[in-house]
């Protein structure tokens, strides 16, 4: 599996796809989705394509036609993934042939939602305007024994939460920093708390939430490679390893737990997951108004500037409670989790008084 088949080469495209590894594909991807500079994707009589880089400009208008058709996502995302894979180990060109296979099997696709999904996703300013969109992945066997329809189940669900959290951080950094006359100070306030927000959650997200139970699933795959060479070269097969392919899809489930966790996506984050997004709601909202054509309404600015500081209160609060409860646990993987959210929940709290 690990040599024949290169599993680790298949595990390598999931992380730096489905977890945002690739900073060429976020890069990409972020220019792709949100840039207002981007080139419509939309057909119009008249206007004349040009060679610009194409892109869905997600919150450009407020009358934005929502979703984009399926046209318009190809001709936008057809390069995002050729641009950033490398050639499949087997694709490599043989010496002796010289024949290249086919690049590994992920592309991006539409994900089936329910009405009420539906609903939301039809709405640009939503937090749930990307919902729609998913990367998928078709391993073949025996790659589909350890990525199997359970961890393709838990990369979306990341993927899903990740492409919210790139929209929050596309939209706080590109918050006007004009002056916004008699609430100026208030706008500067409300920018200054909301990167710091998505700034933390970036980070506490890439670093602690999939970066290191990711490099601890490495390294138990380079000790099972270890023990395979060192039985190569002792020509004592099967004599320091019994990892089984059932062993392999284990680890790497558990991994993909531990990651969901950290970020709060399982079942039993629901009051954090949601608590959350009314954040990302709010500050989606706040920033809308912001940059906007025309003078902001004071009130309206006020107004929305109320929910986003009682959406923050509230989610602290929630996430606390969260913590205290998985502190309680016997399971040695929930208290170091929820030790890794206190220090999330330290750094949130650092500035909120500023």
């Amino acid at each position: 599996m690990l040599r024949e088949h290169h599993l680790r080469e298949h595990l390598e495209v999931q992380r730096a796809h489905q977890l945002f590894g690739s900073g060429d594909f976020l890069t990409r991807l972020s220019t792709a989705l949100f840039s207002p500079d981007a080139q419509s994707a939309e057909r119009k009589r008249g206007v004349i394509p040009t060679g610009e880089v194409l892109g869905l400009r997600l919150g450009a208008s407020s009358d934005q036609r929502w979703p984009p058709a399926s046209s318009e996502l190809r001709l936008t995302l057809a390069d995002v993934l050729q641009a950033t894979q490398n050639p499949r180990p087997s694709s490599r060109a043989s010496k002796n042939t010289g024949h290249q296979d086919a690049a590994f099997p992920i592309s991006f696709a539409i994900r089936e939602l329910s009405e009420e999904e539906i609903d939301r996703a039809l709405d640009v300013q939503s937090v749930h305007a990307l919902d729609f969109l998913r990367l998928q992945y078709d391993p073949t066997t025996p790659i589909n024994a350890v990525l199997n329809s359970e961890s393709l189940l838990s990369y979306d669900a990341i993927f899903r939460f990740l492409l919210k959290l790139v929209r929050q951080i596309y939209v706080t950094t590109n918050l006007p920093r004009d002056s916004f006359g008699s609430h100026a100070r208030k706008a500067a306030i409300f920018a200054h708390r909301s990167r710091h927000f998505i700034s933390v959650l970036l980070t506490h997200t890439m670093d602690l939430g999939i970066d290191a139970p990711w490099r601890q699933f490495l390294w138990s795959i380079d000790q099972v490679e270890r023990n395979l060479a060192e039985e190569d070269a002792a020509g004592e097969i099967g004599s320091r390893t019994s990892m089984t392919i059932d062993g392999l899809r284990s680890l790497h489930i558990s991994c993909l737990e531990r990651i969901r966790n950290r970020l709060y996506l399982r079942k039993k984050h629901e009051k954090v997951r949601l608590a959350m997004e009314k954040v990302f709601t709010a500050i989606l909202r706040c920033a809308a108004l912001l940059t906007a054509s025309g003078e902001v309404n004071a009130g309206d600015f006020e107004t929305e500037l109320a929910a986003f500081n009682s959406s923050n209160e509230q989610f602290l609060s929630v996430l606390q409670q969260s913590i205290e409860k998985s502190s309680k646990t016997v399971l040695k993987a929930d208290a170091e989790d929820a030790e890794i959210g206190r220090i999330l929940l330290s750094r949130l709290q650092w500035r909120k008084n500023e």
